[in-house]
């Protein structure tokens, strides 16, 4: 409720004007001193606008909601007593307002998700054959600026966040209608009943979820990520029903298998491009990057041993320490191959620190005083490590 009040403190309210030639004035008159505030409706957050009217009771009148996006014009491109910007008008949600005593009233853009920061704009129209415009469509506006733009920047993880999650979970479900596919003998599936109804519950959730996305693209990866679910899911649950013909009978009352096998592939061929153009790339798998961790782990759990008697027996630790590099490089190389392109520094940071472990532990054994203290390089490996396990996401079924 906190965040409500601090939204709602801070709408600013803009008059109604009619912008145009000096004929449409009193055109303009018919709709006046309107505002546009943002108020709670038990869960949802909702736009009011409300307006002055000359129009009779009963006439309607047009109104549409826009999210304002505007756009800086070079200083050099700006023309004489022209505005420095361009303005974008995103459709959030209209509706016909009907004059009543003298007022015009209405609620859009219901949502139970906090709005996102920054300035909207009503706009009323209504016909009038003396109106500027090219549609014979007298205008007036009013505005708010919502939020606090410093809060854009977590808002958009947060959507980015959730949409990667749901994203996740569906890939799981197909995941695992594959893996039962190929490992399908002649028998039927035993648990497929169960995995169905369970599969179900939680499409089911994200369905939910995404059913609460906005489609206006005031943020693209909410109004894509919801787009590119749905679409997911027109393959999805077809597939369901098409896997329940095979996996849910004996071999001799399947289906032709390659019916099963094209579905599969052409489900997992959108999904996999979807993740692509969302530009996760792809889902990663949190166990398998703790395994990896662990791996490059003990090697340099062993490189801390040798370092108390590296320098006692020499040869022992270069061939030793051949052995920890080229596992080391195999570690490092299977964790990057976990992870989509954006973390391979974070998982390089960790190969390069367990190398110098190595390269430390040399200079030891050769009777050299080490570049890098080992306590300062075991805080460092350990914080990378942190860092990389932090980033993964760690994405529930349901």
């Amino acid at each position: 409720m906190g965040g409500m009040k601090r939204l709602i403190a801070m709408v600013v309210v803009a008059a109604v004007g009619c912008a145009g030639r000096a004929g449409a004035e009193e055109s303009a008159a018919a709709v006046s001193g309107g505002t546009l505030r943002l108020e709670e409706r038990g869960r949802a957050k909702v736009f009011v606008f409300a307006a002055k009217t000359t129009k009779k009771d009963g006439e309607r009148l047009k109104i549409k909601l826009h999210y304002v996006r505007r756009y800086k014009i070079p200083p050099g491109l700006v023309a004489p007593g022209e505005p420095d910007f361009e303005e974008e008008l995103i459709d959030i949600d209209k509706d016909d307002a009907v004059a009543k005593d003298g007022a015009l009233a209405s609620e859009m853009g219901a949502s139970d998700l906090e709005p996102w920061p920054g300035r909207y704009r009503v706009v009323v129209s209504w016909p009038d054959a003396e109106a500027p415009s090219d549609d014979g469509m007298a205008k007036a506006e009013a505005e708010a600026e919502i939020g606090d733009a410093k809060d854009l920047g977590a808002m958009r993880a947060r959507v980015d966040r959730e949409v990667y999650e749901d994203m996740a979970r569906i890939g799981r479900i197909l995941d695992s209608i594959g893996d039962r596919w190929k490992h399908l003998g002649a028998n039927p599936d035993a648990t497929w009943a169960d995995f169905r109804k369970t599969a179900a519950r939680r499409i089911d959730a994200v369905k939910q979820r995404n059913g609460r996305r906005r489609t206006a693209e005031i943020y693209w990866m909410e109004a894509r990520g919801k787009q590119r679910i749905d679409w997911t899911f027109q393959k999805l649950c077809p597939l369901l029903d098409a896997a329940s013909q095979h996996l849910g009978k004996p071999a001799a009352n399947r289906p032709d298998p390659k019916e099963l096998d094209l579905a599969l592939a052409d489900t997992e061929e959108d999904y996999r491009h979807y993740l692509d153009y969302l530009g996760f790339g792809r889902i990663v798998d949190a166990e398998s990057v703790d395994s990896a961790l662990s791996a490059v782990g003990k090697i340099a759990g062993e490189v801390k041993e040798w370092r108390a008697k590296a320098a006692g027996d020499p040869a022992a630790w270069m061939e030793a320490s051949a052995d920890l590099g080229a596992r080391l490089m195999e570690s490092t190389l299977k964790l990057s191959g976990e992870l989509p392109e954006s973390y391979f520094a974070r998982a390089e940071a960790v190969g390069k620190i367990t190398l110098r472990m190595i390269d430390h532990v040399r200079e030891l054994a050769a009777g050299k005083k080490p570049a890098v203290e080992w306590e300062e390089l075991e805080r460092k490996l350990e914080a990378a490590v942190k860092e990389l396990q932090e980033s993964v996401p760690r994405v529930s079924d349901e």
